[in-house]
């Protein structure tokens, strides 16, 4: 009975507990509500001041962001957003009452106040969990593969890493590249572009060039162009200021200038070091001087290519030289291109396919100018790829030769060429543009011209230019002034007489004549003299002028003589101020006439006499409010009509007043039209039959809504201008659309909006559809028919994409469309909405239920579940889908869990990305993936809610169980910041026969890429957490996977089981594993047998990690293994103690080893067991830096006396910061590297380099061990230093130079010496030590205590002071802050100094005088200095 009434105690006792509980959470409803507020707040302050560290951090582009910061940011958002939702409820659902207003909800005030206690330790701990001590680590961004037109050359590789190099250092933020024109340097800085890129060191990059003569007003609007700015002033201050505020609104931008003359920066808006730490400069220029000038703190100079550089190009271009006797002559025609690529591409384009007596044409025209310098080798070269082509790519040469090198428009080239009948006039202009775009390519394919900025430009590199104008006045007797230079006088009268063309662009010309005597004269080209006046018969004696273009002029009045000009065939008054044009009526002969974004007011009437006119442009003329009635209406033999952007003040049909204006109904008359550019604001004047089937290009915009300025992406999407086809609608009433019905016929390219009043642009249609559409871009509302691409896009309330109100069943099958984006749709709902009822199975109620807690036994009272819509339903299918981009949509579900027999619309898909889905808690069931045949790209990004990218098909006990999901054609797989993300799928087995790319990032959650149901079930049924050890088991089958990445994978502690499916992961080549911070192992240790191709190895940041390579299994098999492993790369492993966790005593073999970096690894000893250390053949790279290690390799355990260690193949050798470093190897060893080139071994404080003393000691007394730790360097100084090209040497391994007698020959390779670490303040110069290296060319000194470096001391004699100082070419100083005298001043050097190529000095402070006044620097062509404030004189 005791027992009974003690139990009931204890039951009583836990009642009255749980249901006080439940009721303190009723009456402590406004306290917890108002600390969860409270601590919401200061999570918010938290993690703004978070942002504004990792801001920082972004600015920096050689710092990354460590991985849980934004990991802590996406749970903070989590946090903060469920907080809000109870806090929403609060001021909602709170303020309830029940019984009529009389009584509070009780209900609703508990559930709250529950969840506020219980969500207010999470913020707590959220908040706490923000408290970084830092947020940031260093990176070293790697390089990537060619741009087009970018050789990897040694030269240009060299020239690369260091404008990277110094991009990656904070301190420096102005970078120069200087070289010959034609050498490359645009080339060269789009390969930098593309690597920046590449690895998002600059979110942005723009480019400017600054010419000789720059306006920093154009300067201003090209950068504002890049980032997508307008301005709204015209002061050149003001915009300044507005520029620099934009540009430093960008974390990370690279802005790269082309350099013709030095400006001030801030005068053109461009902010940089302490005023924007997160901008960069790149200047390019011809001349060193002006990056000087410029401020620059690097400078790169890229010189010509070596012969040997340079052939190969030029061999790839000729290709196979049949004849044998043809490669000499090549190779000598190669030498005469003078090392410039853009000579080489060109003639070896012009001689390909040549026979043999052209090649020596061919080579004997070039050498005509040997020995006669760069520019009479450059002129030659490009007159013998001249001569090749064809005569009217030699006209188009010609003329754009006349033009600013900056580019040349399409249409421009058009209009000029008609003028000039280069392509026989005769023709049409369709037939005349196909030609002069052929020409065009042909000339592209020569590289004597260049892609513009964008498709409608071509550009001319400036020496090419330089060329083509020579070529041009010598045998064509053209006037052409150089670009934007101020004319100080003109040619002679005879000149003029034999003129053909004149060519002044953007010239500062003081006066003009007051006539022309050019009776010859055939174009005249004159831009952007707005304040030059032009005397009334400047043009009366110009008879025979077919071409005049009077771009930015003022021209009110018209000059009377221009109504002379009686053979005039184009006239481009371009950007001019301009009243009463009526004059231009007395041009009969006129065919091209262009106004584009003058001041014109009024077309008037005299223009109907221009009826042989072919083209008129009148773009952008916003001025223009009148077309006097029936002058377009009489051009009927005009082709091409443009005017858009201006002119909107059309008249419609029926009106009944008297017109002052033009008629949309005169476009009717004009038969010939093929291309149209107009803007119709009121699409009701639109008159029937308004568009011609004729009409072969337009752009064409109907309604208020459009801007016309092009779409920079538009410029990207239509490489072949020729086939321009763009329609944007805004229409009011479904009529109209039968008015515009033969364009969408034709368009490719279609925007619509606002077509409320429309219910089916299909159906409207009668079922035409738009066979020719490839892009649609959609505001507000959307019709779709036949297209190929379809790209939603921003569209906030957008809630379907196709809206079918039928009832019936028939499937929409849309058979044209490849690719489906739908982007930042936040409320979309489903594609196609039939208006169906939504429906809850049991399953996902039961699941609902369960995620909001139901099994606590809380009181729940929420509304009707509802089932979730699928995106993608049986209605509508897409046969022939090729990609699927969905990005920032919300949907739960992407295709129905029903099954469904045929998936028609996913059969083909062959790229699936899914991005920033946050609701979506998996991607596909398993029955689906039958249907995914032909899928090669599956990418899964920052979806928070995804556990599972597969689930299996059915419910309860029902369901499917799965035992082989086949992804036959997958290549690549990436699963991205997937927070939730626990497994792939659930199955007994996973393959993928064709995979090569599988990357894992940020999915903290996922510790095995596949579960088995066992496990599953378990989990999910007994609440318990069944943690799988390994990522990859024998469940998953990947024989081809070739690359593999595993990133940020908090609670990753190994990836691979033990046993493996057969053949899987055998033919991977490359892993890279970084920020894995419970990693434990990398590969078990049988795995290495199936690992044989491993060619490059990347491990970073895994702090748990303590071994690399786990051997002890292999060695017990004593099998021999051979690992293929090139490149092994390890970086900030903390607790690393082993690479190899023990010596395989030869069973397994790296013998193809090249390249090996280890760093910041403090607890790592040694870097190679002896045996491995022993195989390494192939090693040409080793570098170690700032790790703990004692000795490079460990003590061998065999009984060999002395250890012997060859390195063929080694090249580069630095060892850095290893304070603990003793020896090579701990016992009597030798040590042959019989290839190295460099050797640099700094801050290694207790080991030698080189000691001399004991090589004697090992030869007189080899059974002497007890000294070998202690006295053995890491080198034999007589077997290494005779190789080597580059040397570092601190004061220690001077001592040991100086102290021993060597033969003279023993630094017989030597060219650059870096002598470092003289820290001591009595330190001298060791001057004396440079007669031992007789073939330096280069010596660097850098942080030392030294005065002066090269004093003149008596006893060692003029004579061989000099003889020292000749050989130095190269001259680098660096950090040497008691510096006052590089030469001592009173010495006399005479010519010593004549061969010194390159000076850089820098961080010199105290220096005053770079050389005494004796000095002759007659060949120096770099002079480098900065950071030296004590200098006063050169």
């Amino acid at each position: 009975m005791e027992i009974v009434s003690s139990i009931a105690s204890k039951v009583f006792e836990l009642l009255v507990d749980s249901i006080v509980r439940q009721i303190k959470y009723v009456f402590n409803y406004s306290g917890n509500i108002h600390k969860l507020e409270e601590e919401v707040e200061k999570l918010t302050h938290a993690k703004q001041r978070v942002e504004h560290t990792v801001e920082e951090v972004k600015c920096n582009p050689v710092e990354e962001v460590e991985a849980d910061v934004p990991r802590w940011f996406t749970k903070v958002n989590n946090v903060t957003e469920d907080a809000t939702k109870i806090l929403l409820r609060h001021e909602d659902k709170a303020k309830r009452s029940c019984f009529m207003g009389l009584c509070p909800n009780l209900i609703r005030r508990h559930q709250i106040s529950r969840k506020a206690s219980q969500a207010l330790p999470i913020v707590v701990e959220a908040r706490e969990e923000g408290n970084f001590e830092k947020v940031s680590y260093g990176i070293t961004p790697q390089g990537i593969g060619a741009v087009k037109g970018f050789e990897a050359f040694e030269s240009r590789t060299s020239a690369v890493e260091q404008i990277m190099n110094a991009l990656k250092d904070a301190d420096v933020n102005l970078i120069g590249v200087y070289g010959m024109g034609g050498v490359g340097k645009t080339t060269l800085v789009k390969q930098i572009v593309a690597q920046v890129r590449e690895y998002g060191i600059f979110k942005l990059v723009v480019m400017a060039t600054i010419t000789h003569n720059p306006e920093l007003k154009k300067v201003q609007q090209e950068i504002a162009n890049w980032l997508d700015y307008k301005f709204d002033v015209e002061s050149i201050e003001v915009r300044a200021a507005r520029l620099s505020e934009r540009i430093k609104r960008e974390e990370k931008i690279l802005i790269i200038l082309d350099i013709w003359a030095a400006i001030k920066l801030e005068e053109v808006g461009i902010p940089y070091g302490l005023d924007h730490k997160g901008s960069k400069i790149l200047m390019t220029s011809r001349n060193q001087s002006v990056l000087l000038e410029m401020g620059v703190q690097r400078d790169v100079l890229l010189e010509v290519l070596q012969h040997q550089e340079a052939w190969n190009p030029f061999e790839k271009i000729v290709g196979d030289l049949k004849d044998s006797n043809l490669r000499p002559i090549a190779i000598e025609v190669a030498k005469r291109c003078a090392g410039l690529p853009i000579l080489i591409v060109p003639v070896a384009t012009g001689l390909k396919n040549k026979q043999m007596f052209e090649w020596n044409e061919a080579l004997e025209g070039l050498k005509k100018f040997d020995g006669k310098g760069d520019k009479a080798r450059v002129h030659s070269t490009l007159e013998l790829t001249y001569k090749f082509l064809r005569d009217e790519e030699r006209s188009l040469f010609r003329l754009v030769g006349q033009l600013p090198p900056q580019g040349g428009h399409l249409l421009d080239l058009l209009k000029y060429s008609m003028g000039l009948g280069l392509f026989n006039q005769r023709t049409t202009l369709k037939a005349t543009r196909d030609r002069l775009l052929k020409a065009i390519s042909d000339l592209k394919m020569s590289c004597l011209l260049l892609e513009g900025d964008n498709h409608e430009l071509v550009k001319m590199h400036d020496v090419v230019h330089r060329f083509a104008a020579s070529i041009a006045s010598k045998h064509h007797h053209v006037f052409t002034a150089t670009y934007e230079t101020e004319l100080d006088e003109w040619p002679n009268k005879r000149f003029f007489e034999q003129c053909t063309s004149i060519s002044l662009p953007y010239c500062k010309i003081p006066k003009l004549p007051e006539v022309f005597e050019c009776p010859k004269l055939e174009s005249f080209f004159m831009f952007n003299n707005s304040l030059l006046k032009i005397q009334e018969n400047l043009f009366s004696r110009m008879e025979e002028l077919k071409v005049l273009d009077l771009t930015g002029m003022h021209l009110s009045p018209l000059p009377l003589s221009l109504q002379y000009l009686e053979n005039l065939q184009t006239l481009c008054l371009d950007g001019c101020v301009l009243e009463d044009i009526s004059a231009i009526g007395e041009l009969k002969q006129l065919q091209v006439l262009s106004f584009v974004q003058s001041t014109i007011a009024r077309l008037p009437s005299e223009v109907r006499k221009l009826t042989p006119l072919r083209l008129l442009d009148l773009r952008r003329c916003q001025g223009l409010e009148v077309i006097s009635p029936d002058v377009l209406s009489r051009l009927a033999q005009l082709e091409e009509l443009y005017i858009g952007d201006g002119f909107v003040q059309w008249k419609g049909e029926g009106h009944d007043e008297p017109r002052n204006n033009a008629n949309l109904s005169e476009l009717k008359l004009l038969s010939k039209l093929s291309t149209l550019e107009v803007q119709i604001m009121d699409s009701n004047i639109m008159p029937k039959d308004l568009f011609s089937e004729k009409l072969e290009r337009f752009r064409v915009f109907i309604g208020d809504e459009w801007d016309w300025d092009w779409d920079w992406h538009e410029y990207e999407r239509y490489a072949d201008y020729r086939s321009l086809r763009t329609l944007k609608l805004k229409l009011s009433r479904s009529a109209l659309l039968e008015r515009v019905k033969v364009l969408l016929m034709k368009t490719e390219d279609l925007y619509l909006d606002d077509l409320r009043g429309l219910r089916s642009v299909l159906y409207e249609l009668d079922d035409q559809g738009f066979p020719e559409l490839k892009h649609l871009h959609v505001q507000n509302s959307l019709g779709l028919g036949k297209l190929e691409e379809v790209d939603v896009s921003s569209c906030e309330i957008m809630e379907e994409i196709v809206v079918e109100e039928s009832e019936d069943d028939e499937e929409i099958n849309l058979i044209q469309i490849r690719s489906l984006t739908l982007d930042n749709l936040p409320q979309l709902t489903s594609f196609c909405w039939q208006g169906q009822e939504k429906v809850c199975s049991a399953s996902q109620r039961k699941q609902k239920e369960a995620a909001v807690g139901t099994s606590s036994k809380e009181i729940v009272c929420e509304d009707e579940i509802e089932a979730p819509l699928p995106l993608f339903s049986k209605k509508i299918g897409f046969p022939n889908l090729e990609d699927i981009k969905l990005s920032g949509i919300n949907v739960k579900m992407i295709w129905p869990n029903q099954h469904i027999e045929s998936h028609l619309y996913i059969e083909k898909l062959t790229t699936l990305i899914v991005d920033g889905c946050g609701n979506l808690n998996y991607l596909f069931t398993s029955s689906i993936v039958g249907s995914l045949a032909q899928l090669k790209t599956l990418e899964i990004c920052e979806c928070k809610s995804m556990e599972e990218v597969i689930i299996a098909e059915g419910e309860g006990l029902e369901e499917e169980i799965v035992t082989k999901m086949l992804l036959h054609q997958l290549e690549s797989l990436k699963l991205k910041d997937l927070p939730k993300l626990t497994r792939f799928c659930t199955s007994t087995l996973v393959e993928c026969p064709a995979l090569k790319e599988l990357c894992i990032q940020n999915c903290p959650q996922m510790t095995t890429f596949v579960s088995n149901y066992a496990t599953s079930n378990m989990a999910s049924g007994s609440g318990l957490e069944i943690i799988s050890p390994t990522l990859f088991d024998e469940k998953v089958a990947f024989p081809n996977l070739e690359q593999m990445q595993i990133l940020n994978m908090d609670n990753l502690k190994m990836i691979w089981h033990n046993e493996l499916h057969s053949d899987s992961f055998c033919k991977m080549k490359v892993l890279e594993v970084k920020h894995c911070e419970e990693l434990l192992k990398i590969f078990p240790s049988m795995l290495l047998r199936d690992l044989q191709n491993l060619g490059d190895l990347v491990i970073w940041n895994c702090i748990s990690l303590k071994e690399a390579f786990d051997l002890q299994e292999l060695i017990k098999m004593k099998e021999t293994v051979a690992i293929q492993l090139r490149t092994l790369y390890i970086a900030n492993l903390p607790n690393l103690k082993h690479v190899w966790n023990e010596d395989p005593l030869g069973l397994v073999l790296f013998h193809n080893l090249s390249s090996v970096h280890v760093m910041d690894c403090p607890n790592l000893k040694f870097i190679f067991p002896a045996s491995i250390a022993k195989n390494l053949p192939q090693l040409e790279t080793l570098h170690i830096r700032s790790c703990g290690v004692e000795e490079i390799v460990a003590q061998d355990q065999g009984l060999e006396a002395t250890s012997e260690f060859v390195f063929p193949c080694l090249k580069f050798l630095t060892f850095g910061e290893l304070y603990e470093l003793k020896c090579f190897y701990p016992g009597t060893h030798t040590l042959e590297s019989p290839m190295l080139k460099s050797l640099a071994v700094n801050h290694c404080e207790e080991v030698n380099i080189f000691c001399t003393e004991y090589e004697n000691l090992v030869e007189t007394n080899k059974e002497c061990q007890l000294m070998t730790q202690v006295l053995q360097p890491l080198f034999s100084f007589r077997k290494i230093v005779p190789n080597l090209e580059q040397l570092t040497l601190s004061r220690k391994d001077v001592t040991i130079i100086w102290q021993n007698q060597f033969p003279a020959d023993l630094f017989r390779k030597l060219k650059v010496v870096d002598i470092h670490c003289f820290h001591d303040e009595s330190e001298v110069f060791p001057f004396h030590l440079l007669e031992r290296f007789r073939c330096m060319e280069k010596l660097a000194v850098a942080c030392s205590r030294f005065k002066e470096l090269f004093p003149y001391e008596g006893s060692i004699g003029k004579e061989k002071y000099a003889e020292i100082l000749r050989q130095i070419r190269h001259l680098q100083l660096a950090r040497l802050p008691d510096l006052t005298d590089i030469w001592n001043q009173d010495s006399q050097l005479d010519c010593v100094l004549q061969p010194l190529e390159n000076l850089v000095v820098s961080e010199c402070n105290s220096l005053i005088t770079l050389a005494p006044s004796s000095a002759s620097f007659q060949n120096l062509t770099t002079l480098d200095v900065w950071k030296c404030n004590g200098l006063v004189s050169w």
